[in-house]
């Protein structure tokens, strides 16, 4: 769950993530991640709302915001992946 309190120093702020038993993927990872920040009704406002009228300055930002937490939510999961043992031998 998304720490509530805005306010708090970087290092007391976290979010947790809960993800089936068994082998992690990439893409079971990467859309973990990214629900933390964007629940489905909220994805599909604004993707909706860019395809309506992506030239608004706050659609826009709104959009190429979610954009950039995607690309991170990405790279976290590589990096994840990569310190993670699957069990594999």
């Amino acid at each position: 769950m998304p720490c509530d309190d805005a306010d708090a120093p970087a290092e007391f702020r976290w979010t947790c993530i809960r993800l089936a038993e068994g082998r992690l993927s990439y893409d079971t990872l990467v859309a973990a991640l990214v629900r933390t920040r964007y629940p489905d009704d909220a994805m599909t406002a604004i993707i909706n709302n860019h395809l309506l009228d992506g030239n608004d300055a706050d659609i826009a930002a709104e959009w190429e915001e979610m954009q950039a937490w995607r690309r991170y939510a990405k790279t976290l999961a590589k990096q994840i992946l990569t310190n993670h043992d699957n069990g594999d031998e």
